[in-house]
């Protein structure tokens, strides 16, 4: 008995500690994003003779105009805000564990759904948006190339999976609540 209690303890502490860091994950993702607005409004002062762009997943892009930079950097930042509002909700699923002491909850299944479908629409919506919007309004880029990524779908199937998962154990949960 003591050492389940003990378990349960670690757990709570351990869900506390990851929800903060989702929150400080949130926050370095909004600062990201209005550094992104900052140099949005700057870029005419920038000098465009040989700029190369860092995004968020390490790759390096030539930037040869102000309106590229500014649609590679508006892209950057939709793809921290679809980050950010995972871990905004991923935040949520660790909160209630520290109050509620149980992660077997329908709207915790709930929100790893949501997190799945962020997942997905990030895939087949946002990075086909952000090449689109490239191609249309970047002077001499007449090709409409992306890159999908498997690894979102098959986060996005965990994610999902973990969500029937959680929903079973709802039903455990509330079976064995009314048997006591």
């Amino acid at each position: 008995m003591e050492a389940r209690s003990a378990k349960k303890e670690t757990i709570v502490k351990l869900s506390n500690v990851l929800n903060v860091l989702m929150k400080i994950g949130e926050v370095t993702a909004v600062l990201a994003i209005v550094g992104g607005i900052v140099a949005v409004i700057v870029a005419p002062s920038i000098d465009f003779g040989a700029v190369t762009l860092k995004t968020i997943w390490g790759d390096s892009v030539n930037v040869n105009s102000v309106a590229e930079f500014r649609l590679r950097v508006c892209g950057e930042m939709l793809s921290l805000a679809v980050i950010a509002a995972i871990m905004f909700v991923a935040s949520y699923i660790f909160k209630d564990m520290t109050t509620q002491h149980t992660p077997f909850a329908q709207k915790n299944a709930d929100r790893l759904k949501i997190i799945s479908l962020l997942l997905i629409g990030f895939t087949i919506v946002v990075q086909p948006l952000k090449a689109f919007l490239i191609m249309v309004f970047v002077p001499g880029v007449n090709e409409f190339t992306f890159h999908i990524n498997l690894a979102h779908f098959v986060f996005a199937a965990v994610f999902f999976c973990l969500a029937l998962i959680f929903e079973y154990g709802v039903i455990l949960q509330q079976e064995s609540d009314e048997t006591l």
